[in-house]
């Protein structure tokens, strides 16, 4: 059986920025915990 999640990338996983902001953005802000909760879902083998 194969395994799969979905996850909003935007507000999620990184800051959401609004769309004109986007084209500034080098380095996305990643949310507190967002890498431990795909850490998660990896070892869940996701």
């Amino acid at each position: 059986m194969i395994k799969i999640a979905f996850l909003d990338r935007d507000g999620t996983i990184n800051k959401d920025y609004p769309d004109k902001e986007w084209k500034n953005v080098t380095e996305p802000e990643l949310l507190n915990g967002s890498i431990e909760g795909i850490k998660k879902l990896i070892e869940k083998g996701f």
